[in-house]
């Protein structure tokens, strides 16, 4: 069955040239409120007034994109939560209902990734642009978003109560989480171990997330910036539990981290097992460490 569409006299567009003023309309029933009423061929909408956008509640989208079940879905859910504490938010524009969800980073193989794991509609471009304006040699960044939904602002409502950021207290700490998190905000420090950062959580958030951590068996060390350190002697342990690096971008993440576990070491020493409750990977407590090194200056007397 053929549409039938009327043309209607409209003063707004009589300088219009390519429809010499005239636009064709077709009727049609609001999807909210049910009245018919004359839509535009031109554009798609379901919707007779704002009021009834407003009403409505998932906005028309969430069937269409595929986030009818984004909250129903433990991977789709678990890669989003990793990202939105790492780099990731949730934000909208000024007269939309709905919020949508952002990333941006500077490697494409990175956003190419999170395409593939979400799976649902997302709209990628490269910005070239820094603090709104043009720049001479702008950063590289590539973001990725999503239309707006329901799904998004129910998210929202959850990560940013009052308009800040925290850490909801029914996020599922798993390895898939993890490996969003170490990817998008986390790097390594020989010196102290895997730092993932947390500076615009508040301090609840993060002895949440610590508690976390140490129900999975993880010790973890506070930042003077509000940092979660996880110390070199469960490195090997966290890196097992999140799985191998998925993107060639961040391997260098990966390849500077410990090569075994600081469990059961031998003490280069004494040669005692040790579980490596400081940070060094081959004596059992400092004392070993420097009568190691008197032993190899022999002008000096151990001690």
């Amino acid at each position: 069955m053929t549409k039938k569409f009327i043309f209607v006299k409209d003063n707004v567009y009589k300088k219009a040239k390519k429809s010499g003023g005239f636009l064709y309309y077709e009727k049609s029933f609001c999807r909210s409120c049910s009245k018919e009423f004359l839509k535009r061929k031109q554009k798609n909408n379901p919707f007779c007034s704002r009021k009834c956008y407003l009403d409505y509640p998932y906005g028309g989208h969430d069937s269409q994109y595929g986030f009818d079940n984004l909250l129903k879905n433990g991977d789709h859910l678990d890669i989003l939560n990793g990202s939105l504490i790492s780099d990731g938010c949730v934000t909208k524009y000024p007269l939309t209902k709905n919020y949508y969800f952002t990333h941006t980073c500077k490697h494409k193989e990175y956003v190419d990734f999170l395409d593939e794991c979400l799976n649902f509609k997302i709209y990628k471009y490269f910005s070239k642009r820094k603090g709104g304006k043009l720049v001479k040699k702008p950063s590289s960044n590539w973001t990725i978003r999503t239309p707006v939904s329901y799904a998004f602002s129910s998210i929202r409502y959850k990560w940013y109560p009052n308009g800040k950021k925290i850490i909801p207290e029914d996020v599922k700490f798993t390895n898939l989480m993890l490996l969003h998190w170490y990817l998008g905000d986390g790097n390594y420090n020989p010196e102290n171990g895997v730092t993932l950062c947390t500076d615009c959580f508040d301090q609840e958030s993060i002895e949440f997330a610590r508690g976390q951590f140490k129900g999975m068996g993880f010790d973890t060390l506070l930042h003077k910036r509000n940092r979660i350190i996880i110390p070199n002697r469960n490195v090997y342990e966290f890196i097992e539990y999140i799985g191998d690096c998925p993107v060639m971008c961040y391997e260098h993440k990966w390849n500077i981290l410990p090569k075994e576990s600081y469990k059961n070491r031998i003490c280069k020493f004494c040669k005692l097992k040790f579980t490596a409750k400081i940070n060094s990977q081959k004596f059992c407590k400092s004392k070993c460490y420097k009568n190691n090194w008197y032993k190899n200056n022999k002008n000096i007397k151990m001690v």
